[in-house]
């Protein structure tokens, strides 16, 4: 099966809600792919995107190895809109912040840690160019107190860059 098939195949599944018809012998063995909403939430908002061992190993499975260099390789499906380059600073104009995730369980249940949540992050410094930043991108973290409701924390969510 080619991969623009999977890829069909793969946004028919999902828009039906069902992960049941990707089960096909040219897939590689292995877990469905959580359903995603495609929703785009405010940095604000009261919400964790999951990502778990499962939709990682998907990663291989679903991709289309004939897609060109820059180009996506996943189905629209089953990835988020672009993030504008005038999201909000998280980080006090330390370092460049993108592709964010929470510690998690292997569950992808976030948990806290001695009363902080905490959030790792692709960080670079802002002095290099906001295209130049993937070169020397490196994991940063953020934390905070953990149990505040979202309607009371500050306007960048009340994380506090911790370093490298």
């Amino acid at each position: 099966m080619s991969a623009l098939a999977i890829s069909a195949l793969v946004t028919t599944a999902l828009a039906a809600g069902s992960s049941s018809a990707l089960a096909d012998p040219g897939l590689q063995d292995g877990p469905e792919p959580s359903i995603h909403t495609q929703q785009a939430y405010d940095p604000a908002a009261n919400f964790t995107s999951k990502w778990t061992r499962a939709d990682a190993k998907q990663l291989k499975r679903l991709s289309d190895p004939t897609a060109g260099s820059r180009q996506n390789s996943m189905p629209a499906a089953l990835t988020m809109p672009t993030v504008p380059q005038d999201f909000p600073d998280m980080s006090n104009g330390q370092v460049w912040v993108w592709d964010t995730w929470p510690l998690t369980d292997e569950h992808g249940n976030q948990y806290s840690v001695n009363g902080q949540e905490i959030i790792f992050s692709l960080v670079a410094d802002r002095s290099l160019g906001f295209d130049d930043r993937h070169v020397f991108a490196k994991i940063g973290y953020f934390y905070r107190p953990a149990g505040i409701p979202a309607d009371q924390r500050p306007v960048n969510g009340g994380w506090t860059y911790g370093g490298l």
